[in-house]
C-alpha cells in the first residue's frame, strides 16, 4: 500500500497536479515511515536492554556463588593481591583469614543437605555483616576474608568471627550449635595472593588440629612441621620394609577389682632418625 500510494504521489508530481487529496496522501506515507521507524527503534532499544541484562546476570554469576551470592574465588586472587597492596602502601596490616565451618557434613548426614545448606547461608551473611564485600565463598564449607587491619590485631579480628559464628541458630525447627575453625596470615608487605591463601591454610590446618573452634595465626615454623609431615610419606613406605613398626600394649584395669580387663595394642614407629613416634605423627 505504501509503494502504491508513493507511485500515485510521484504520477501527480510529474502531472502538475499535486493537489490537497496528493498532500494527504503524502502525509498519510510519512507518519506512517515514522510510525515504523519509532517501533523499530523501540524494539531495538528493548533488545539492546534485554542483550545488557543477560551480560550482567552471565557476569554475576561467572563472579558470584549461587547458594550464598557472595562473590565467588574467581575473584578472590585480586582482592589479596589488594590487600596486601594498601597495606604496603598505608603502613596498615592486611590479613587473610580462612574459615572452615566444622563438623558441616554431621549436619547434612543428621539433618539433611537443606539444612546444611541454611547453615552455609546463615554464615554467609553473619560473615558479610561483620566484613562487608570483603568475604568470598572459597567453596564448600570454607569461606576467605580479605582485608585491611586498622588498630585491630589479627588475633582479634579472628576472635570475632570464631564467636560470631558460634552463635546458635534454628534450622527446620532444630537449634544448632555451630563453630568454626579459622587460620589468620597478618601481611605488612607486599606478598603474591597464593602465597597469602596458602599461609591462610596452613594456619587453618593448625586451628583443626588444636581441635577446632579456634582460630590460629600463622607462623613460619607451621611449614617446617608440615613439610616434615610430607617427607614422612616416602618413609612410610619403607618403614614397612625395614621392620620398624612395634606393639606397645597398654593394660584397661577395672578399677573395682583391681584387676586387668583388658590390653590394648598401641602401634609405635621407630623412626631411626626422629626417635619413637606416636600414630597421631603419622596417620591420618
Amino acid at each position: 500500500a505504501v509503494f502504491a500510494t508513493a507511485a500515485l504521489l510521484a504520477a501527480a508530481a510529474t502531472r502538475g497536479a499535486f493537489d490537497r487529496t496528493a498532500a494527504v496522501l503524502l502525509t498519510v506515507v510519512v507518519s506512517s515511515v515514522l510510525v515504523r521507524q519509532s517501533w523499530t527503534l523501540a524494539d531495538n532499544r528493548a533488545l539492546g536492554s534485554s542483550l545488557r541484562r543477560t551480560v550482567e546476570d552471565l557476569e554475576h554469576q561467572a563472579t558470584h556463588d549461587s547458594l550464598t551470592g557472595l562473590s565467588n574465588r574467581g575473584g578472590l586472587h585480586a582482592q589479596g593481591d589488594r590487600a596486601g597492596g594498601d597495606s604496603a602502601s598505608t603502613g596498615d596490616t592486611g590479613a587473610v583469614c580462612f574459615v572452615d565451618i566444622d563438623h558441616l557434613k554431621v549436619i547434612n548426614d543428621t539433618l539433611g543437605h537443606r539444612a546444611g545448606d541454611e547453615l552455609i547461608r546463615e554464615t554467609a551473611v553473619r560473615l558479610a555483616e561483620l566484613f562487608g564485600d570483603a568475604v568470598t565463598r572459597f567453596g564448600g564449607d570454607e569461606f576467605v576474608v580479605t582485608v585491611v587491619l586498622s588498630d585491630a590485631s589479627g588475633d582479634a579480628l579472628a576472635g570475632q568471627i570464631v564467636s560470631r559464628l558460634s552463635e546458635p541458630l534454628e534450622i527446620d525447627g532444630h537449634r544448632v550449635h555451630p563453630s568454626c575453625s579459622v587460620g589468620i596470615v597478618v601481611v605488612d608487605t607486599v606478598v603474591a595472593s597464593e602465597e597469602l591463601l596458602r599461609r591462610a591454610d596452613v594456619a587453618l590446618y593448625q586451628a583443626k588440629a588444636l581441635g577446632r573452634n579456634c582460630a590460629a595465626l600463622y607462623r613460619p615454623e607451621l611449614d617446617t612441621g608440615l613439610m616434615a609431615d610430607l617427607d614422612l610419606g616416602p618413609e612410610l613406605r619403607r618403614a614397612i620394609d625395614r621392620d620398624e613398626f612395634t606393639l606397645v600394649y597398654q593394660p584397661i584395669v577395672d578399677l573395682q577389682t583391681r584387676r586387668t580387663a583388658k590390653v590394648e595394642a598401641l602401634l609405635r614407629w621407630q623412626h631411626p632418625d626422629r626417635g619413637l613416634l606416636a600414630p597421631d605423627l603419622f596417620l591420618e
